[in-house]
């Protein structure tokens, strides 16, 4: 999967939310452009971001 780095955190935070749109509960509270900028603040080891993925045991 490429990386997202170049894209600013408005975008990334619009294209979350229109992936979320497909099926999302109707509380769902559309992604802002700060908590994407909070987020990407992390800096988070390829082992962080496994363990992240593996808590949410997604199929």
């Amino acid at each position: 999967m490429p990386g997202f780095g170049w894209l600013s955190d408005e975008e990334i935070a619009l294209v979350l939310n229109h992936l979320a749109s497909w099926g999302a509960p109707q509380d769902f509270k559309p992604y802002t452009p700060e908590e994407v900028r909070a987020l990407r603040a992390k800096e988070l080891t390829p082992e962080k971001v496994l363990e992240a993925r593996q808590a949410l045991k997604l199929p």
